[in-house]
């Protein structure tokens, strides 16, 4: 049923005069819909079902597997794909408005998700870290979350095991050295989501995002406010909210802290109006120059 009324969503804006698929439309042009059931449907609340079956996990996942994009609620809204298909890597880009040409320079990675610790062997070359964070790396994924247990994205080194590790998911500087970004996060709805992916698909997978709007155009946080563009490339939605995330009120979201880990020591390559880029260890806080226990200020 979500697909449906996605596609029904997607039907009614591209039927707008002037609309081509890939170009540029601006949302405001088209007229309002009336608040029929199914537009509602459409509109995310800010508090997200505990019915795992609502969330739409299990057809999100099969989609995943079959190379195709998926909508995803998260802080804001989501675009996400197998990393691991390279189909689904320039689809993906192409939703974004961004030539895959450009893409493939590889100075900039694709995010991905962090995967479940049985999978992440031959992907992170934590040796080739500074001894101060390569224990972490390795450790407990809390202490690499904010102290409250919010999700943050790191720029790490990565290893040569696997295959599918390619620009745009790494970048490749001319030395020779790759990273990539990944999110540390405990979402449970998230490992449910790649599970069962990984079930449907077999092999390599890889969970593997970017924000659901085209190059240029701010996030969206509901349904309702994406971009037009957008939309003929979309499978179905799935909401992946867990209680961390719906303790952040929808005025404030916005992109997921970075912190670049490639380097010594590390930085913060990308702050955030939802919170403070603060890690819960006290080895990590120290090295970003966090100097008090940042709850107790």
């Amino acid at each position: 049923m979500v697909v449906m009324q996605l596609y029904a969503h997607a039907a009614r804006l591209m039927s707008h005069e002037g609309y081509q698929p890939g170009s540029t439309v601006d949302p405001a042009s088209f007229p309002t819909r009336e608040a029929t059931p199914e537009a509602i449907e459409l509109i995310p609340t800010k508090e997200s079902t505990p019915d795992v079956e609502l969330r739409n996990i299990d057809e999100a996942a099969q989609a995943l597997a079959h190379g195709e994009i998926v909508v995803m609620r998260l802080y804001t809204l989501g675009l996400l794909i197998d990393g691991t298909n390279e189909e689904a890597l320039q689809r993906l880009f192409e939703a974004k408005q961004i030539p895959y040409e450009r893409a493939l320079q590889g100075n900039r990675p694709i995010v991905s998700i962090l995967p479940s610790p049985q999978y992440r062997e031959g992907l992170i070359a934590i040796e080739r870290h500074h001894k101060d964070v390569q224990g972490l790396l390795g450790g407990d994924d809390h202490d690499l979350l904010t102290c409250e247990g919010h999700a943050l994205f790191y720029r790490v080194h990565v290893a040569s095991q696997r295959d599918y590790l390619r620009i745009p998911l790494i970048a490749e500087e001319p030395t020779g050295e790759r990273s990539m970004v990944l999110l540390w996060h405990d979402n449970p709805y998230v490992r449910l989501l790649e599970e069962k992916a990984r079930e449907y698909k077999g092999g390599d997978f890889l969970l593997t995002g970017s924000s659901a709007n085209p190059t240029g155009q701010s996030q969206p946080t509901l349904v309702e406010d994406l971009h037009a563009s957008i939309l003929p490339y979309i499978t179905t939605v799935v909401d992946l909210q867990d209680d961390h995330i719906n303790a952040v009120g929808l005025e404030k979201r916005g992109a997921i802290p970075i912190i670049n880990l490639v380097g010594h020591p590390p930085t913060i390559i990308r702050s955030s109006p939802m919170y403070e880029p603060v890690p819960a260890h006290a080895t990590l806080q120290s090295l970003l120059g966090y100097t008090q226990d940042p709850q107790a200020a």
